[in-house]
């Protein structure tokens, strides 16, 4: 079942330095550095997690790339070719480095619908204009459905009183 070659090179890790071992350990938290950096700015919305998100993507294309001549697969072509694409994809449509516009271009395709103007619509659509909680955070008294006398305490408190 377990092949002689994945044991060699489970024995050959045993078999690593103390100075392999710290650069490595060294790597990994850089790396992982890197991701929760990249993750926070790709959360808040910032410009410079999606330069991250390149690098970040692009970090292994070199070593993607010598693996490819030293033994050329179908697994690690496929594996290069789909970075290159995801990379290049990254370029294009977030419009980094200057590509289509930069970044003047890119706000001013955004900007018109933020993910805020998106939020208000969904929050307060057309058929519920007056009721629930407003902009400022006050309920309103509304309009529709306002027969039980339920100033003041949004849609929820009237369905309840109606419906009971």
């Amino acid at each position: 079942m377990t092949s002689p070659k994945f044991v060699r090179g489970i024995s050959r890790v045993f078999e690593f330095t103390p100075v392999t071992l710290t650069w490595s350990t060294v790597g990994v938290i850089a790396y992982g550095t890197l991701q929760l950096v990249e993750s926070y700015g790709l959360w808040t919305m910032r410009r410079w997690g999606e330069y991250l998100t390149v690098v970040a993507t692009s970090v292994f294309l070199p070593w993607e790339i010598y693996e490819v001549t030293e033994k050329i697969t179908l697994l690690r072509v496929g594996a290069l070719v789909i970075n290159i694409a995801a990379v290049i994809w990254l370029l294009w449509s977030k419009r980094l480095f200057g590509l289509r516009g930069g970044g003047a271009a890119y706000h001013a395709e955004h900007h018109a619908e933020s993910l805020l103007t998106v939020e208000r619509a969904a929050a307060y659509g057309a058929g519920d204009a007056g009721a629930g909680v407003g902009p400022s955070g006050t309920q309103g008294a509304g309009t529709r459905g306002s027969t039980t006398g339920t100033a003041g305490q949004g849609r929820s408190a009237r369905r309840i009183r109606t419906a009971g």
